[in-house]
């Protein structure tokens, strides 16, 4: 999605594109709606989203935008060559290290200059806050997989295996290789925990949006009318400059 300008889904009725899971829309430019014109983009579906925080994602309609608002650190690309791989995203690079004893470390190094939609810096210990917020079962949202269970990691054991080396490297430490790491933690979308902790768990959900849109993606969130539509505007400062 390119252009200088706004992004939107809204809730309509069945349109003629973009049948799926979560239900018939279509697309298009332009029209009456605000912030149309030749750079927006408008999106409408018979389906709703389930809010604005990463966690309660399990839906096609809320997965698909995700990756406008949000980053994670590894993520399904295309290649070169038409293939598709795990690629780092807010990771410069990543890999497998041997640790102590039989431990191995799945060890990310984060980009420079990625910036927060509110403007602060990305770092690493931001970034590891929010994970082991993610991690952290007693914040899993009701009737959704606890993400620390699909990293294979036992209930209470967050900050015994995640660390920091220095202010760019964060690691994950497990017993073994375990080759279904990068799909469970392409699950965990980076958010800004200091904009977490100004709100309760609901008013995140509910009010991550403006000032308190919370990513690094290419687009902010700059309203959400729940039942009905959100919108999205272009992140000037966003870390990857070819997008």
């Amino acid at each position: 999605v390119g252009g200088n300008g706004n992004s939107g889904n809204g809730n309509g009725g069945n349109g003629n594109s973009g049948n799926g899971n979560g239900g018939n829309g279509n697309s298009g430019n332009g029209g009456d709606s605000a912030g149309s014109g030749e750079n927006t983009f408008i999106f409408t579906t018979d389906a709703s989203i389930q809010g604005l925080d990463p966690r309660h994602a399990n839906i096609v309609t809320t997965l698909v935008w995700l990756p406008m608002a949000y980053n994670s650190l590894v993520s399904i690309q295309e290649t070169e060559d038409g293939s598709w791989a795990w690629q780092a995203e807010l990771a410069e690079e990543y890999g497998w290290v041997e640790g102590d004893g039989d431990e191995m470390i799945l060890q990310f190094t984060l980009r420079d200059g990625v910036k927060f939609h509110n403007g602060d810096d990305m770092t690493a210990e931001r970034v590891l806050e929010d994970i082991r917020y993610q991690l952290d079962p007693e914040n899993s949202p009701q009737g959704m997989s606890y993400p620390h269970q699909t990293l294979g990691i036992p209930d209470n054991d967050v900050e015994d295996v995640t660390s920091l080396d220095n202010d760019r490297v964060i690691n994950f430490h497990f017993d073994d290789v375990d080759i279904t790491a990068e799909n469970g933690l392409s699950d965990l979308y980076i958010c800004h925990p200091g904009i977490r902790e100004q709100m309760s768990a609901e008013e995140f959900h509910l009010n991550a949006v403006g000032e308190n849109s919370a990513g690094t993606g290419p687009y902010r969130i700059v309203e959400w009318n729940e039942g009905d539509s959100v919108r999205f505007e272009r992140f000037e400062d966003y870390w990857d400059g070819d997008l």
